[in-house]
């Protein structure tokens, strides 16, 4: 599986619903936000709720959530407005820069296989 696959995925919501966070709190996808195709996260601008509340800022997209680390966007600036991380597997729990954790929605077996 390569990431374009995932941002293919979330680009056009081709997941089952609903969705929630790898801790159970409900998400719902208000703007999936402008792919990205310079350095940075991979769609900025997005909304989403995430249990009661509405955040805006960018999307970032990794296979395995530890790619974050591997990346070393945990050092990285640019990545501190990231209001979700959208992976494959969820192996790790995330960190911004000030020690806040990413909330994680995992796709494995949320889309149809044969996509």
């Amino acid at each position: 599986m390569k990431e374009e696959f995932l941002h293919y995925l979330w680009r056009f919501r081709l997941f089952h619903f609903p969705l929630f966070s790898t801790k159970n709190e409900s998400i719902e996808i208000l703007n999936t936000g402008i792919y990205n195709t310079d350095a940075g996260p991979d769609f900025v601008q997005a909304k989403v709720k995430i249990g009661e509340t509405i955040w805006a800022g960018n999307i970032e997209l990794h296979i395995q959530a530890s790619d974050w680390n591997n990346h070393r966007h945990q050092i990285d600036k640019a990545y501190n407005s990231t209001i979700l991380h959208v992976v494959y597997v969820c192996d790790i729990a995330i960190r911004l820069e000030n020690g806040e954790e990413i909330p994680c929605l995992e796709l494995r077996g949320k889309f149809r296989q044969e996509l």
